[in-house]
């Protein structure tokens, strides 16, 4: 998806620009940047956007990478920690997603 395509779904989901945001631990700003042109969308954030979009036009479908979280540099270090990995971006986010696809695992067992 181009930002034109991620805006015009947004209008028609009825999705504020804000919000997309806050999924996305950026500023609303930054948002407006990306969806009217003025700076490329970071390829990991557009694959998320897409991941979140589609969450919403199928919410049956069930995506680890819907959530975005922020942690505090300490929260980082305590989780690193807690669980022995190095505090890398990519190694926490494989932490995080484990955990989270786990926890889905459990539940659904449950159901």
């Amino acid at each position: 998806m181009d930002y034109k395509e991620i805006a015009q779904t947004l209008k028609s989901l009825k999705i504020p620009r804000s919000t997309l945001a806050d999924r996305l631990g950026v500023s609303s700003g930054t948002v407006d940047h990306w969806l009217c042109g003025h700076f490329p969308i970071p390829v990991r954030k557009r694959v998320l956007i897409e991941e979140l979009l589609r969450d919403e036009k199928h919410p049956s479908y069930s995506s680890v990478a819907a959530y975005a979280v922020r942690f505090s540099t300490r929260e980082i270090r305590r989780i690193a920690e807690r669980w022995g990995v190095t505090p890398t971006p990519a190694a926490m986010e494989k932490l995080i997603r484990n955990v989270m696809l786990e926890d889905k695992r459990v539940s659904d067992s449950q159901a």
